[in-house]
């Protein structure tokens, strides 16, 4: 047998087998006797490493910045102060007429129990009897079923009779008032 592969032995298959055994050994002892002790800080780049090869474990704690994220992957914070107010904007456009109101007459009382007709639509002087302070609404155009008063002095106590008249406004003091009628 031995002659047979003498026979067969050639310096070409000599050197290839021995070229072959130098290749594993090497590769094999680099893997074994080179750790990371060995690679200088610095010269790995992202292409030497294998994607999925560094766990957490590898990563040291507060080295990792927030551009070393995607969008999304890390929690929000805290909210922060609020900042100074921005300037006054501009004034918009002026805007279309509102509709009429629903009131069918109002009316803007003196304290004497006329009425300001610049400032009424509905009454006027001759609907007003004014007494004291004691205010009766008569001959108006329709049948009140609402009305709401509002006293020039704010603090002013007032109190409004349905069917008195056809209403009675009566005030804590004489005072003048806006009336609203529906």
């Amino acid at each position: 047998m031995l002659d047979s592969l003498r026979h067969r032995l050639s310096y070409a298959n000599v050197v290839a087998s021995l070229a072959l055994f130098v290749a594993l050994g090497g590769t094999g002892y680099a893997a074994v006797t080179i750790t990371g002790k060995n690679v200088k800080d610095g010269t790995l780049t992202g292409k030497d490493i294998k994607n999925s090869s560094v766990a957490s474990a590898d990563i040291k704690n507060g080295s990792l910045l927030t551009q070393d994220f995607k969008a999304g992957q890390l929690p929000a914070g805290a909210p922060g102060a609020p900042g100074q107010p921005g300037q006054r904007g501009a004034p918009g456009d002026k805007g279309d007429p509102g509709e009429p109101g629903s009131a069918r007459a109002y009316a803007f009382v003196n304290s004497d129990g006329s009425v300001d007709e610049t400032r009424s639509k509905g009454v006027a002087d001759a609907n007003v009897a004014g007494v004291g302070n004691s205010y009766c609404f008569t001959g108006l155009a329709f049948t009140p079923r609402n009305v709401v008063v509002t006293p020039l002095e704010s603090y002013r106590d007032f109190m409004v009779e349905m069917g008195v008249c056809q209403f009675r406004v009566v005030l804590s003091a004489a005072n003048g008032f806006m009336v609203s009628i529906d």
